[in-house]
C-alpha cells in the first residue's frame, strides 16, 4: 500500500510542502510538514520521499495488515475485478493483465467526461482544515484510498 500523496499547506506564511508515492511510512501528512519545514521544495516523491522520511526519524513500517492481504488476494482471485483500467487488451473487465493500449482510435476527453459515473466509490480524496486559537490556518489533502489502484 502507498500514500499517495499529502499537501501540507500553511495560511500564514503560504509555504507548501507534499509528498507523493511515501512507501513504508504511515504519516505522510508528518511527512509533507517535514518537506514544507526543513527543505526548500514543495513535493518530494518516490523512493527518494520515503528517504527523506526516514532521515526526519519516522519509522518505516509495514502498512499492510491481515485485512488488507486477504482483500487483495480476493480481488485477485476474482480477476482484479473491480480495477481501474480502461481500453485496453486483454479485457480489463474479466483478466488482471498485463494490458497494453486498444489498437483504435481513442475516444475524446469530452467524451469521456460527460460518461464518467460520479459516486463514493471512485473517489479517494480527504481534505482536512485546523484552526488554532490564534486563527492560524493549516491545510492537508491526501489523495490516497482507493482499492486495487493502478501502482503509480
Amino acid at each position: 500500500m502507498t500514500l499517495s500523496q499529502l499537501l501540507w499547506s500553511h495560511r500564514e506564511t503560504h509555504d507548501v510542502g507534499a509528498v507523493g508515492c511515501l512507501r513504508r511510512v504511515s504519516n505522510a501528512v508528518g511527512v509533507a510538514r517535514a518537506v514544507m519545514e526543513h527543505s526548500r521544495h514543495t513535493l518530494l516523491v518516490g523512493e527518494l520521499a520515503t528517504d527523506f522520511a526516514l532521515r526526519m526519524g519516522f519509522d518505516p513500517q509495514t502498512l499492510s495488515t491481515p485485512e488488507s492481504m486477504e482483500m487483495h488476494w480476493g480481488w485477485k482471485g476474482n480477476n482484479c475485478q473491480p480495477n481501474f483500467w480502461k481500453d485496453v487488451e486483454p479485457d480489463s473487465e474479466a483478466t488482471c493483465g498485463p494490458y497494453s493500449p486498444l489498437q483504435s482510435e481513442q475516444p475524446g476527453a469530452m467524451e469521456d467526461i460527460k460518461n464518467w459515473a460520479h459516486n463514493r466509490y471512485n473517489h479517494d480524496t480527504i481534505s482536512m482544515i485546523a484552526v488554532n486559537e490564534l486563527g492560524q490556518l493549516a491545510c492537508a489533502t491526501s489523495s490516497n484510498g482507493a482499492r486495487n489502484k493502478i501502482p503509480g
